[in-house]
């Protein structure tokens, strides 16, 4: 209910009244004013099947998005890191995802599908790296022992290691994994650069071969001929991605996590949770469905899921935490990530009272049409739901 501090009708109002919002605000003189901003008298969600089984899709993949974004918002060579590595992550897993729905939807399938409301990411054939990059060569990864074995053959030197896997001094490779609880695992290896190329490797010195980082720690250990990494887990559905070191860069391989056997849920099982919207009984619905009469009527549809931006970017710099602050630059754009796109109704990107455009896309690109300062915010028939970073104007004579 909208309330007034001093009484009477005429006072400044704060609050709401049926659909329209009463705030204070100023004018361009600093003189206060009243601002007045009407609410959807009804937002049209009618949840059908088919957005139900994109938004199940969509759901997973922000879920998986959650759990890797530490490797794939800079896995994919060629593309800047953050939002556009992202964006390429969801683009090609999507379509991978939704074939495996309809081919597999009971069972047989490569992908968990997140029941709703479900958080943690479901195992998957999620492709987690691409590039012209050669893959790894010469080695064994065994899930259920928790190994990479390399066959050095009789030569036990770091040099013959870089031979029998294809990779040269500067290279380097990561074995990743995604538990079926959610985890990700992920632990990057490099060939010490400082233990000489023909240095001989023994029982002594083996665990000075490898450089490791991550959050899956490994150890290494000399088996007659061959290196074998045994790491503190692991799992079967596992991909390995290479860094090689080019003159403009990294490039990558493309890498794709193994399928897994029966991962959960199926989409027959996943989709049964999600709400869909009553149909007509000419349109498949069933027979007690409140018919339409005079003063009577229907149930009024659950609303949609909360719109959610997982990615902001402003001239490649982060924008999504409200903590975040960027400057303003006539050729920056937005590139952005939203779960939730309505299928009816205004979702709206806007810089204090600017409106920089509107999102009808899961991944979206916006640039301003001119100058704008002020909180980054996300509405959704111009009420605020998301707040985010803050865009500064560019500093008067001193460029941008």
């Amino acid at each position: 209910m909208g309330k007034s501090k001093s009484g009477g009708t005429r006072s400044l109002l704060r609050g709401r009244v049926g659909s329209d919002v009463y705030s204070i605000g100023r004018d361009a003189k600093g003189k206060r004013q009243q601002v007045v901003r009407s609410l959807a008298e009804q937002v049209s969600n009618p949840r059908t099947a088919a957005q139900m089984q994109g938004r199940a899709i969509m759901s997973t993949i922000m879920q998986a998005v959650s759990a890797m974004s530490y490797i794939v918002d800079h896995s994919f060579t060629g593309l800047k890191a953050g939002q556009p590595c992202i964006s390429e992550f969801i683009a090609q897993n999507y379509k991978l995802v939704k074939a495996d729905v309809l081919a597999n939807p009971v069972s047989g399938n490569d992908f968990g599908i997140a029941a709703f409301g479900e958080k943690g990411a479901k195992q998957g054939a999620y492709v987690i790296s691409d590039g012209n990059g050669a893959p790894l060569a010469g080695y064994t990864f065994d899930a259920a022992a928790k190994t990479i074995t390399i066959a050095i053959g009789e030569t036990h030197t770091p040099a013959a290691i870089r031979a029998a896997l294809g990779i040269g001094v500067n290279d380097f490779f990561t074995l990743c994994c995604l538990k079926a609880n959610g985890a990700f695992l992920y632990e990057r290896a490099r060939v010490y650069a400082n233990m000489a190329a023909d240095q001989e490797i023994t029982a002594e010195n083996v665990e000075s071969v490898f450089v490791f980082e991550g959050n899956n720690p490994a150890e290494t250990t000399l088996v007659g001929d061959n290196i074998v990494i045994t790491y503190a887990d692991a799992d079967a559905c596992a991909a390995i991605i290479v860094s090689r070191k080019q003159e403009e860069g990294f490039k990558y391989n493309r890498a794709v996590l193994v399928a897994p056997s029966n991962p959960e849920y199926p989409y027959s099982v996943a989709i049964a949770t999600y709400p869909e919207g009553a149909r007509r009984f000419l349109q498949g619905g069933n027979s007690e469905m409140v018919s339409t009469v005079p003063g009577g009527g229907e149930p009024s549809e659950p609303s949609a899921q909360t719109p959610q931006l997982s990615a902001l970017t402003y001239g490649g710099d982060s924008a999504l935490n409200q903590s975040d602050s960027v400057s303003f630059g006539n050729s920056k754009k937005f590139n952005g990530t939203v779960s939730n796109v309505p299928a009816s109704g205004s979702l709206s990107l806007y810089v204090g009272s600017s409106n920089v455009g509107n999102i009808t896309t899961t991944t979206f690109e916006l640039t301003p049409a001119s100058s704008v300062s002020g909180r980054i915010t996300l509405k959704l028939d111009n009420e605020v739901i998301q707040t985010c970073g803050n865009i500064s104007e560019a500093i008067p004579g001193g460029g941008q």
